[in-house]
This record gives C-alpha cells, sequence and structure tokens, in this order.
C-alpha cells in the first residue's frame, strides 16, 4: 500500500496499518505529534483504531 506522506508518496510495510503503528514505525512520539489524514485531524485516543488506506494524504504536526 502506498501514502502520500508530508507530500512523498512512501510505500508502507504493510497492506493494514494503524495510525498508531504507523507513529511508532516512522518514530514520531505520540505525546506531542498531531496527525491529520485528508486534512482532518485524528485525536489520539482513535490512532489504534484507524486504520490507513491507499493513497491517504498523511501529515504530522509536532508541538
Amino acid at each position: 500500500m502506498k501514502i502520500l506522506f508530508e507530500n512523498t508518496i512512501i510505500a508502507l510495510p504493510s497492506d493494514f496499518m494503524s495510525v498508531d503503528d504507523f507513529m511508532k514505525w516512522k518514530g514520531f512520539n505520540p505525546l506531542i505529534s498531531k496527525v491529520y489524514i485528508n486534512g482532518i485531524k485524528i485525536p489520539n485516543k482513535s490512532w489504534t483504531s484507524t486504520n490507513l488506506q491507499h493513497l491517504d494524504r498523511i501529515s504530522v504536526d509536532t508541538i
């Protein structure tokens, strides 16, 4: 599966990945990070239940 991360297409190591798994894979600290999928902010408590889809636009802001 491929996604658009910070305006770059990247291939994920799996066809099924949650936001939580993605953040761990990219090495982001969940305590200081905000995740947006297709422009919509995803609350931290929803990371484990929110799955990425093919060609989602992902952006991450850190405090």
